[in-house]
């Protein structure tokens, strides 16, 4: 009896559990349609973003691409050429290139990893035999 009680009490679950899954898939949204993408995408910026990071959109691009990386990797890994426009930028620059990152550590980072790639160690002194 109670092996018979169970197995009516399961078909009854998974029933139940069906209706509710169906009912949930007909009242759920239908996915918006989009548009095929291109096989190549420009990336096409801001123009004060362009301004702030590079005169070309390839270093722009790329100098941009580099921040993300290095915000969402949390390992800096900054080129010189974009090192040189982050050291170089202006408060009005950075506050634009950086406010998007939510962290106001992450700009005095880049600087900071910018400035010591910048200046070379001193070398040290000869020494007289």
């Amino acid at each position: 009896m109670v092996k018979g009680g169970v197995a009516v009490f399961f078909l009854l679950f998974c029933v139940l559990l069906t209706q509710c899954l169906a009912a949930s898939d007909s009242t759920a949204p239908a996915a918006p349609q989009t548009p095929a993408s291109p096989k190549y995408s420009r990336w096409n910026p801001d123009p004060k973003l362009v301004k702030c990071l590079g005169a070309y959109h390839t270093t722009s691009a790329t100098c941009y691409h580099e921040i993300s990386v290095s915000y969402w990797t949390r390992k800096v890994a900054i080129q010189e050429d974009c090192c040189k426009a982050i050291v170089e930028m202006d408060d009005d620059c950075a506050n634009y290139v950086f406010y998007k990152f939510h962290n106001c550590f992450f700009q005095a980072l880049l600087k900071n990893h910018c400035f010591s790639k910048a200046s070379p160690s001193p070398s040290p002194a000869p020494t007289k035999a």
